[in-house]
């Protein structure tokens, strides 16, 4: 197993906040270690990676919505994003994270709000993104909050707390090697109805394969 240190931490993401990077290094052998992730240093290195790039380098593990218009309209505008905003309306909700969350995760947005599951006023802010591997939307946290045995969907903000983050993103690497499996094999068997049974996980995260979570569980049991 990988043996991981804050300080090899700070000199991978120098930008990282302490407290993250004190949290993974602490609590890696634990939480990684039973799915593989301290194994091989390029599945280290993949997941470290993604966290990165979710979480602005390990500096914060809520989503921000606080942009600018012309970056609203580069992330949520028309051709790269459902939520369509034009350039006027960006100008009306740069700044404004409650605004913007509502118009491209919550009801503002009916087409993303169906995938994620968002159905109340206020949903596509309270279930932005959260944890180092984020996950957004109603379903997507009363999924998580199921398989790692927190209430995620009653107190979303739980998601941003260092323990549960990490569970969630434990949880959701490992769904996600079990489904590329299931999908190699079934390829390797040339089972294409197999393949449509079990599609694999959307890029939007809207759900979590239910094998994937049992297996998660069978590792976190066996450690």
């Amino acid at each position: 197993m990988i043996a991981l240190s804050q300080s090899d931490l700070r000199s991978l993401f120098p930008k990282g906040s302490p407290a993250l990077l004190g949290d993974i290094a602490e609590r890696a052998p634990l939480v990684l270690g039973p799915i593989g992730v301290l194994d091989k240093p390029e599945r280290l290195a993949h997941f470290l990676a993604q966290a990165s790039a979710e979480t602005g380098g390990l500096s914060r593990v809520v989503e921000s919505l606080r942009y600018s218009a012309r970056r609203i309209v580069e992330v949520f505008g028309p051709g790269v994003h459902s939520a369509r905003i034009g350039a006027a309306e960006a100008r009306r909700l740069a700044g404004d994270e409650y605004a913007l969350g509502e118009r491209v995760y919550g009801l503002g947005n009916p087409k993303k709000a169906s995938e994620l599951g968002n159905v109340e006023r206020g949903d596509g802010f309270a279930f932005r993104g959260r944890g180092y591997i984020q996950i957004t939307g109603r379903y997507n946290y009363a999924r998580f909050g199921e398989i790692i045995g927190e209430p995620l969907e009653n107190d979303p903000d739980r998601a941003s707390d260092l323990e549960p983050a990490l569970e969630i993103a434990a949880a959701y690497w490992s769904a996600r090697r079990h489904q590329r499996g299931l999908r190699r094999r079934r390829h390797c068997a040339g089972d294409k109805a197999g393949q449509r049974r079990a599609p694999g996980l959307a890029p939007s995260r809207a759900g979590i394969c239910a094998a994937g979570a049992a297996h998660w569980r069978h590792c976190r049991q066996a450690d």
